[in-house]
């Protein structure tokens, strides 16, 4: 999907053992979490240029690019995005308000720390467990590998986390 009516979202997706880093072509108005999160029947995710790394290593050191490639939704750990292209919502009477709260997630093997979004009659740990959705989006994440790895820590703008590749949850503010 290359026409007008798309836009590039660059990602870093986390997988057993390997990074995949490049652009996924999202359609208009289209979010990443509504991608990811879709109930369609299709396990995969079709991107096109990707280049495969080591988490060990720096997404530059490249193992392989391919050139058009689809990657398993139930083995992504997490989705990271430097900066986001989701579109802006313009406020609307029906929209629902939703309260931010920090939260720390553990999903081996990382540790992220970002702002989760929850309605204002839900507090945090029953909007976590009434969720049907098959990834957790956090915005301005701080996120570090265990054990510690440089080459995995940083912040991102905007991440998805695989809910049941989550081991535990803290709310830290």
């Amino acid at each position: 999907m290359t026409d007008s009516q798309s836009v590039a979202q660059a990602v870093q997706i986390y997988t057993p053992g390997l990074r995949w880093s490049g652009q996924l072509e999202l359609a208009f108005r289209q979010r990443l979490s509504d991608l990811f999160n879709s109930d369609r029947d299709d396990e995969f995710i079709e991107f096109e240029q990707m280049a495969l790394s080591n988490w060990d290593r720096d997404p530059a050191h490249a193992i392989l690019t391919m050139n058009r490639v689809a990657i398993s939704r139930s083995n992504t750990i997490a989705i990271l995005c430097a900066e986001s292209t989701a579109p802006i919502r313009e406020a609307s009477p029906d929209r629902v308000v939703k309260v931010v709260q920090r939260v720390r997630i553990v999903v081996p093997p990382f540790i992220l720390t970002g702002d989760f979004h929850a309605t204002r009659e839900v507090d945090w740990y029953n909007a976590l467990r009434l969720s049907k959705q098959r990834f957790l989006g956090l915005t301005a994440v701080d996120f570090a590998s265990l054990p510690f790895d440089p080459i995995l820590e940083g912040q991102v703008e905007f991440a998805l986390i695989n809910r049941q590749r989550i081991v535990a949850i803290e709310l830290t503010g």
